[in-house]
C-alpha cells in the first residue's frame, strides 16, 4: 500500500520521524514544501498546485495531511482531479475551532518541545502572511468535501482529557459536516500527535487505512 504524507505549514518531513518504524511495512513518501515555493504561496490552492505538478503521475493508495497538510490534500482532491482510496487528516481545522484544539503541545518542557519550537522558528519565515492569514482567520474549507466520495478519517490530540464533552461541537462544524468526517483521537497528544504519541498515532493510522 503506497502512501503520501503531507506536512503541515513550517514543518518538515522529518515530524513523521518518530511514526516511521510503525509503518515500515507500507511504500511511504513524505512531503516538505520547498522555501521557494512557500515563499511565493499566498494561499492552500497554491501549494496543492505545487503539489499536482510532483504527484500527478504517481498514484497513492491514502493520503495523509497533517494540519495545512490537510487541506492541501483536500484542495488537490476537489480541484485537480487526482484521486485516492482513503483521506486522513491530522489535526487539521475546516473552520476556525475553539480554544480546546489550539494548544501545539501537551508538555511545553519536553525535547520534543524545543524541536518543534527550532523548526517552526526556521521555517515560518519563508511563509507569507497572506499564506498564514489564509488558514487562520475566518476560513472555512468544508466546502472542499463537496466532490469527494471516499472515506475521510480525522486524527485529533485528545489534550489529555478523553472525556471532555465539547470536543466535537468545539470543532465549530455543522452536523451535516461532521458526519461525513470519521473522527478519532490520539491520547495524551494536541497539534503534534505524530511526535507526541507515536505509538498510539501510528495504531490509529493503520487502524483507519486498512
Amino acid at each position: 500500500m503506497k502512501l503520501l504524507f503531507l506536512s503541515g505549514i513550517g514543518c518538515i518531513e522529518e515530524i513523521w520521524n518518530p511514526v516511521k518504524s510503525y509503518i515500515k511495512d507500507y511504500d511511504c513518501t513524505f512531503i516538505t514544501y520547498p522555501r521557494t515555493v512557500t515563499k511565493q504561496a499566498n494561499s492552500i490552492n497554491d501549494l496543492a498546485d505545487w503539489l499536482f505538478n510532483i504527484v500527478k503521475d504517481q498514484s497513492y493508495d491514502v493520503i495523509i495531511g497533517h494540519s495545512a497538510g490537510g487541506l492541501i490534500a483536500l484542495q488537490l482532491l476537489n480541484d485537480y482531479s487526482y484521486t485516492t482510496s482513503k483521506l486522513v487528516l491530522v489535526e487539521s481545522n475546516l473552520k476556525p475551532a475553539k480554544a480546546f484544539y489550539r494548544n501545539l503541545v501537551l508538555n511545553d518542557t519536553t525535547s520534543e518541545y524545543k524541536y518543534i519550537i527550532k523548526m517552526l522558528r526556521s521555517e515560518m519565515p519563508y511563509y507569507t502572511e497572506a499564506f498564514q492569514s489564509s488558514i487562520q482567520n475566518d476560513f472555512d474549507y468544508t466546502y472542499l468535501l463537496d466532490k469527494l466520495h471516499i472515506p475521510v478519517y480525522v486524527l485529533y490530540g485528545d489534550r489529555g482529557n478523553p472525556n471532555y464533552k465539547n470536543r466535537f461541537s468545539d470543532l465549530c462544524l455543522d452536523d451535516n459536516i461532521l458526519n461525513q468526517l470519521n473522527i478519532r483521537f490520539v491520547a495524551n497528544s494536541c497539534h503534534m500527535p505524530m511526535i507526541e504519541s507515536p505509538e498510539e498515532f501510528s495504531k490509529i493510522l493503520i487502524e483507519s487505512i486498512k
